[in-house]
């Protein structure tokens, strides 16, 4: 079963010092509703919110949270690696696929 077109959400796996981590990206809204709630009241963004819903949402396997790391550059490599994954462009050749 090809979960990317029986439900839309496309996968990937990454590696971060060592681990392998298997993504799941969210739909468009999501993401856009996620920075928003994820922001103080000056537009600051709040980390904690972002990560926890990173860990429950994006990340499948393995299942993590703050507990799972020993270093806060751990944490910071994953999330980056997560955030360029829910923001990178779809190479224009699946963007033409789409369309027709």
């Amino acid at each position: 079963m090809n979960i990317k077109k029986a439900f839309g959400f496309e996968q990937t796996e990454i590696e971060v010092r060592g681990q392998k981590y298997k993504l799941q990206n969210i739909p468009f809204r999501a993401f856009y509703e996620l920075q928003e709630e994820s922001k103080d009241q000056y537009g600051n963004p709040k980390a904690t919110k972002m990560y926890d819903y990173i860990f429950k949402n994006v990340i499948i396997e393995p299942k993590v949270n703050w507990e799972n790391f020993e270093e806060i550059g751990e944490i910071e490599e994953l999330m980056k690696e997560c955030m360029t994954f829910l923001t990178r462009k779809k190479p224009l050749q699946e963007q033409e696929q789409n369309q027709g």
